[in-house]
């Protein structure tokens, strides 16, 4: 075999190594990765203590400034970053910020989006150093230090590709839009596993999540990710579509009141909305408590109408509030924006009660109306309702379905 020369073993040495990024001739940063992780490290100026910086680091973005200044950094990063083990510190005088990677073993071109480009030859250099890296982690027992490629490497990433699956997902941010972004996951991974990586990225609770899976080709019909199987067992397969469902959660108290009788709800979901408002990332799941206008309930007069639908009827068996039972309302849901229905699902978990008497043929009534629907489930002792009094968008009632999984989900 032959040896590198001393020149391409120095060029080789700084293409795995520290990258600048530099402007105007001044560095501003250097950069490198490993199989993990990216690092970028910042020489702030002489007196900044840890004190003085502010820095946020987002699942896409990263802003590093001095507090009462405009940030120094305020860009994207190359690819997704893994919060739950993203940090920054200072250390031997720089500023040391380690962006775990969202997905494990992908080759950033650069540290932040717009910051330069690695060349060709660092980027086959930065492929075989993370290709040996994947090596050495899955082979403990062999030393691939002084291991060379007689060709390209393969991507780190893609290589044994039966051990990881990259899913699409589309989480809903509130305002009728989405968030969309691929997430890498190993086949062996749980729904439940899913989850706590999606908090991690998205900073939504995992319990607030429910997952809906959707594989390639045409023939493929949506299903819901249980969190104690694997997406292996589950029959999810690579580049399948995860739309992300949010619990909606309703009847909070007032901000100021329940707040100052300490009745206000600590989770992430309650705080964000009674903090921001209408700005929150969860506006889109609180349900008004505006009153119905009475002349908006009752109309009188007018010749009788003819029911002009099987729906008509339906709608109003489930209007009808006047069983002997009392109501308890369905206070959790969650819910997933696709391309031509929305779908709401009220799982066992949250809604047990409710669920379970769903299961029963003919308890489930529910009144379709173009901007509002009421689902009624009647059960032994209690009626349980969820009423929505104003959608987002007109619906189609005539092709609104409900669909029960017994003992799981509505």
């Amino acid at each position: 075999m032959q040896e590198e020369s001393p020149e391409l073993k120095k060029l080789t040495e700084k293409a795995r190594g520290r990258q600048q990024f530099t402007y105007e001739g001044q560095v501003v940063y250097e950069w490198e990765q490993n199989l993990d992780e990216t690092h970028i490290y910042i020489k702030p100026p002489p007196g900044v203590t840890k004190q003085h910086l502010d820095i946020k680091l987002e699942a896409r973005h990263v802003r590093v400034g001095i507090k009462g200044n405009p940030p120094f950094l305020n860009e994207d990063t190359f690819g997704l970053v893994d919060l739950s083990e993203s940090f920054w510190m200072i250390e031997d005088g720089e500023l040391h910020l380690q962006l775990q990677k969202a997905h494990k073993g992908e080759a950033w071109g650069s540290a932040l989006k717009g910051h330069g480009q690695l060349d060709l030859f660092s980027e086959r250099e930065v492929n075989k150093k993370l290709m040996l890296e994947r090596f050495q982690e899955e082979h403990p027992g062999f030393d691939f230090s002084g291991a060379t490629f007689s060709g390209e490497a393969p991507s780190a990433r893609s290589f044994m590709g039966d051990q990881e699956l990259n899913l699409w997902i589309v989480v809903p941010k509130g305002g009728g839009e989405c968030n969309e972004f691929e997430l890498a996951v190993a086949p062996d991974e749980t729904g439940g596993s899913v989850k706590k990586k999606l908090e991690n990225i998205c900073g939504i609770p995992a319990d607030d999540l429910e997952l809906f899976a959707k594989n390639p080709g045409a023939d493929s019909s949506q299903q819901w990710l249980d969190v104690s199987e694997t997406l292996r067992s589950q029959d999810v397969r690579d580049g399948c579509v995860v739309t992300v469902g949010v619990h909606g959660l309703r009847d909070e108290a007032p901000a100021e009141t329940a707040e100052e009788e300490g009745t206000a709800e600590t989770d992430a979901v309650h705080t964000s909305m009674r903090r921001r408002g209408d700005t929150s990332y969860y506006h889109a799941h609180r349900q008004s408590r505006e009153p119905l206008l009475e002349e908006h309930r009752i109309v009188s007069g007018g010749a009788p109408c003819k029911l002009e639908s099987p729906s008509d009827a339906i709608a109003k068996a489930a209007d009808n509030e006047d069983t002997g039972k009392p109501a308890r309302p369905i206070s959790s849901y969650a819910w997933g924006d696709e391309p031509d229905f929305v779908k709401l699902y009220i799982s066992a978990e949250q809604e047990e009660e409710a669920v379970a008497a769903a299961s029963k043929e003919g308890s489930v009534e529910v009144a379709w109306r173009p901007r509002s629907l009421k689902l009624r489930v009647l059960g032994d002792k209690y009626d349980f309702v969820l009423d929505l009094e104003r959608l987002y968008y007109e619906i189609d009632p005539e092709k609104c379905k409900c669909r029960v999984s017994a003992g799981k989900r509505l």
